[in-house]
């Protein structure tokens, strides 16, 4: 008969005649029950229960010895058959004094048995050989059987059960693998390596950590086997050490004495325990979503702000102290490094590090990667302020070194600004802030040494656009381009992206004073001869300033148009057509304003009244509306569209 058929006859006759207590009927389920777990007939008992007793007993302990639980378990099976079936005889019924005699001695090896049973599995992740599997084996479908027999002996009246009924032995076996677990843990031998000078409590998290993976991966190499896959013993385990394991991290906790214990929870928390499970060999068997987290959030929220707030304090005390050494080595008037040539400051490179390094450690132990890094990277705001002021007391402070740590320090402004520009994500509301301490830094050093420049130039400037330029504007050209050629030499000891920069800035400054030189209105072309020669001069500068700043690196190519364009509105003669060019203008220059305009069209003095207030009106009417500018705070480059902003005209 199929097994799962027979059962539910047993089941559904049971349940029809339990209440009538018909012994027939009773011998008759009892007879179904053996044949289930011996999968033969019921023994011949017509033998007296001393030779049953004396021939059985001898065998029984031998299989005990042996580890062959099954067959020990058979032999208590067909004992406790021959018991009921003689109880239920009438002419062969034991007396009660036989009866209890048979049934203690059943609960005693009964009992025996499952103390085998639980002995092996008490032992199991301590085995290592052939024999020690086979006894595993054994016990577990000792388990299997006694948990079948418990389901059948559910449906007879609890007063027909023996006593030893029901054996609960899942139950038994899952609550002695948490004991087994639970201790293996808490027992869990220290490794040779571990640091004598470090607290205790890495050291017990590092223990139970290589306890733990060690026998996962026993549980699915050696234990496994001996299972049912039913009976899900890897997931088990795994459940089972999850736990105990959480547990143990719980108390601990209570113990945390440093930001170094804190760091050794979070991080066997969020990475070596995940690291664990996710062993090619586990991650098959244990389903580790199933697990649920190793902390609750009541125990991990505080470690980690703990943690957090702590990491918070070392990265602002070790970027400011980063900045200390160089604002003691610049009032001690120690030499800067050089590398290739150039000034050299490892501020960034360190402050960088710094940062990136607290970052990857915030975002490994936390096992997130937002909230807690924008927290680190807010301290570099609280860093640019204080840098601000050491900067700027370098250039007010004008010493013999400033040339020199300024130089440096610009190559350090643009490596703040790629790595604040690469992670704006991260600096969010602090990006703008900080962007902006890093423009007006680079800006206060650009003009630092462009000033310099001017300052030294403004006697050759001065002969721009003067009543005598035109006579003698092309000595004033040559002396513009040697001045400015020595100046640019000096920025040798930049960077060479960070002398593009300067370079590029004074290119622009440049060509703007030499626009507001012409629009001083001390020259007056009165006739078309003087314009063309005037516009031809014009000209001629634009392409020589040009050619010499771009050979030096500007990136500026837009400012090569200014100059032609202010010779091409100065040599034209028909109103209409000046219309038309300042219209030009102004599209490209969309700060180009009246005053200006006008300015320049002081140039040409052969202009009536009625053509000049014709044109302003006409400018007026047509000028396209400025673009806007909301990030021109945060940019250290100059643009068509802010050019004539920096031009002041009286």
């Amino acid at each position: 008969m199929d097994r799962g058929s027979d059962r539910g006859m047993t089941i559904l006759k049971f349940s029809k005649t339990a209440s009538a207590q018909n012994s027939g009927q009773m011998r008759r389920l009892l007879g179904r029950i053996w044949k289930y777990v011996r999968g033969s007939s019921s023994p011949n008992h017509s033998s007296t229960m001393d030779k049953c007793q004396a021939e059985e007993q001898g065998t029984f302990e031998e299989n005990l010895q042996r580890q062959q639980f099954t067959d020990a378990s058979q032999q208590l099976f067909s004992r406790e058959e021959q018991l009921f079936r003689l109880t239920q005889e009438g002419g062969t019924a034991l007396t009660e004094e036989e009866k209890r005699e048979w049934l203690g001695k059943l609960a005693t090896d009964h009992k025996a048995l499952l103390e085998k049973v639980w002995l092996t599995l008490k032992n199991s992740l301590n085995f290592t050989t052939e024999g020690d599997r086979q006894a595993l084996a054994e016990a577990v479908r000792v388990i299997q059987q006694q948990e079948e027999l418990d389901r059948l002996w559910a449906e007879v009246d609890v007063k027909k059960r023996p006593e030893w009924r029901p054996a609960e032995c899942r139950h038994k076996h899952d609550t002695l693998l948490r004991k087994v677990v639970a201790e293996r843990l808490e027992e869990a031998p220290p490794s040779p390596s571990d640091v004598s000078q470090e607290s205790s409590l890495p050291q017990d998290i590092r223990r139970m950590g290589r306890q733990l993976q060690d026998d996962l991966l026993k549980v699915v190499r050696w234990v496994k086997c001996c299972y049912p896959a039913e009976m899900g013993v890897c997931q088990l385990y795994a459940k089972l050490y999850h736990q105990a394991f959480g547990d143990s991290l719980v108390k601990l906790t209570e113990f945390v004495q440093n930001n170094n214990d804190c760091f050794h929870i979070l991080n066997w928390v969020n990475q070596y325990y995940p690291r664990i499970l996710g062993n090619e060999e586990l991650v098959v068997e244990i389903d580790s979503e199933q697990l649920g987290p190793l902390l609750p959030e009541e125990v991990l929220e505080p470690l980690k702000e703990q943690y957090l707030q702590q990491k918070e304090v070392e990265v602002e005390d070790w970027i400011l102290k980063a900045l200390s050494l160089q604002e003691k080595m610049y009032l001690n008037g120690d030499c800067l490094e050089m590398s290739d040539n150039c000034c050299h400051c490892a501020l960034a490179i360190d402050v960088i590090q710094i940062i990136d390094g607290a970052l990857i450690s915030v975002q490994t132990v936390l096992g997130e990667s937002k909230m807690p890094a924008q927290r680190i990277a807010a301290k570099f705001k609280n860093f640019f302020i204080r840098y601000q002021r050491h900067l700027e007391k370098v250039i007010r402070g004008n010493g013999l070194k400033t040339r020199d740590v300024l130089m440096a320090n610009l190559t350090c402004l643009r490596q703040f600004r790629n790595y604040v520009d690469k992670n704006e994500a991260l600096f969010q509301e602090q990006t703008t802030a900080c962007l902006s301490i890093v423009t007006h830094l680079t800006n206060s050093c650009h003009a630092y040494f462009t000033n310099a420049i001017h300052v030294n130039m403004k006697e050759t400037y001065r002969n721009i656009g003067n009543q005598n330029w035109l006579q003698e504007y092309s000595l004033v050209r040559e002396k513009l381009l040697d001045g400015l050629h020595t100046h640019i030499q000096t920025l040798s000891g930049l960077d060479v992206s960070c002398k593009q920069d300067i370079v590029s800035q004074l290119h622009a400054e440049v060509v703007a004073e030499y626009v507001r030189r012409m629009m001083k209105k001390k020259l007056k072309l009165k006739d078309k001869e003087k314009q063309e020669e005037a516009a031809q001069a014009l000209r001629e500068d634009g392409e020589a300033i040009h050619t010499l700043f771009t050979k030096a690196g500007s990136g500026e190519h837009w400012l090569a148009d200014v100059l032609p364009g202010i010779a091409e509105l100065v040599k034209l003669q028909d109103p209409d057509a000046i219309q038309l060019e300042l219209m030009a203008l102004g599209n490209k220059y969309s700060d180009l304003s009246e005053v200006h305009v006008l300015a320049l069209l002081h140039l040409k003095s052969n202009l009536s009244a009625n053509d000049l207030k014709k044109i302003k009106k006409s400018f007026l009417s047509l000028k396209p509306k400025r673009k806007g500018s909301s990030e021109l705070s945060q940019s250290v480059s100059v643009s068509a569209d802010s050019f004539f902003s920096r031009i002041r005209v009286k």
